[in-house]
């Protein structure tokens, strides 16, 4: 009887909220949502999705900025053809790159770049890969645990695209170092333009396993293209993509 009680009473509880706060509440407690410039994504019942931006007030969102992930503030954002937030009660143009998230536990990741590789066994696994390169117009390299295990993993991102030397293949890739195993994650070959990228390193349910979101740059793209990769077996694989 006390068990039945306890459950109706929590049944009416829910309703009460719901008719205070609004389906808001109970949306941001169930779903999570990412905005990144014109591209969005959702996460709910532990899958991802694509979702169209539309012209309605998206109700107290995080902003960040891209590269420093310096937080911004809480505020209630729109999107016109470019970006609006909610500053002082009235809705004024958002001059930054928008890189926005709302739902429970989200936490984004500051990380430092080398813009050297320090490690003299990446030319070997590219070549490995059939990656060969006479030199590299970008190279980056990030040390973070992604798995919460204690040991330091690294992210490289690298590419010979716009080299000055002659090279036999373009190539611009994602590659790990997850412990000590070197895994290639993503590649675009022969595309002289396109260059990989990591935009920003998240844990979207507090697990401690972090997400990537790895980005594609390039002039021949309609906007840039971001896809969010997912911990699974000591893998990292495409979970979505714009």
């Amino acid at each position: 009887m006390k068990k039945s009680i306890i459950i109706v009473l929590l049944i009416i509880g829910i309703y009460l909220l719901i008719a205070i706060f609004g389906l808001d509440l109970l949306d941001s407690i169930t779903n999570k949502y990412i905005y990144i410039d014109n591209v969005g994504f959702k996460y709910s019942n532990g899958k991802w999705s694509n979702i169209k931006i539309d012209n309605d007030i998206l109700k107290k969102y995080e902003l960040y900025l891209p590269n420093s992930f310096e937080y911004v503030g809480k505020y209630d954002i729109r999107y016109n053809n470019k970006w609006y937030y909610n500053f002082k009660k009235t809705f004024e143009t958002y001059d930054d790159f928008m890189f926005a998230l709302k739902g429970k536990n989200i936490k984004v990741y500051k990380y430092d770049i080398n813009y050297e590789i320090t490690d003299y066994k990446i030319k070997d696994i590219l070549s490995q890969n059939n990656l060969n390169y006479n030199a590299l117009n970008m190279e980056k390299e990030i040390h973070i645990d992604l798995d919460n295990n204690g040991q330091i993993d690294v992210i490289y991102a690298l590419s010979n695209v716009y080299s000055e030397e002659i090279e036999d293949i373009l190539f611009s890739a994602i590659v790990l170092k997850l412990n000590g195993e070197y895994n290639i994650v993503k590649v675009i070959k022969n595309n002289d333009e396109v260059l990989l990228n990591v935009f920003a390193i998240f844990d979207i349910n507090n697990d401690k396993k972090l997400e990537l979101i790895i980005s594609e740059e390039g002039y021949s793209l309609n906007g840039n293209t971001y896809s969010i990769y997912g911990l699974k077996n000591n893998q990292y694989n495409e979970l979505v993509k714009s």
